[in-house]
């Protein structure tokens, strides 16, 4: 557990008494944390874990993999915003949130495999506004 805590808690830029104030412990409990002379409590374990956004398994050594990446990052989005945007999608009318669904679909196949989760800039696709969209679909059904 030594190196996962030091590698997290120097990737946050923090250092260990901020940390040991955080979980809420004296400076020397988180010290001997870092230095594998004891081990955290099963509720401090996990309130290191949620703090960091990894399992403690990762904390523990027995998963290899690195934490799991925050995909709203880059966006300064988090789950609660994504929620509201899932919620904002769902107030629009069925015609509204059909053209939206469209755009996604869209963007989403010109996102190579294996690729992040960004789309570059020379694959953009520009479809406009949804009330640019809407009008067309008008138009399209008075020539229909």
């Amino acid at each position: 557990m030594k190196v996962q805590l030091q590698q997290l808690r120097k990737a946050k830029g923090l250092t260990q008494e901020e940390i040991a104030n955080i979980l809420d412990v004296k400076l020397s409990t988180y010290q001997k944390y870092e230095r594998d002379a004891i081990s955290p409590p099963y509720d401090t374990l996990i309130k290191i874990a949620d703090f960091y956004g990894v399992t403690t398994d990762y904390l523990l050594g027995r998963e290899p993999a690195k934490p799991e990446p925050n995909p709203f990052a880059d966006l300064g989005l988090d789950k609660e915003s994504e929620q509201e945007m899932l919620a904002q999608y769902m107030s629009f009318p069925p015609e509204t949130r059909a053209i939206l669904m469209d755009a996604l679909v869209q963007l989403a196949s010109v996102v190579k495999p294996n690729e992040p989760e960004t789309i570059r800039q020379s694959t953009m696709i520009d479809c406009g506004t949804v009330g640019e969209e809407l009008e067309r679909r008008a138009r399209q059904k008075d020539t229909a």
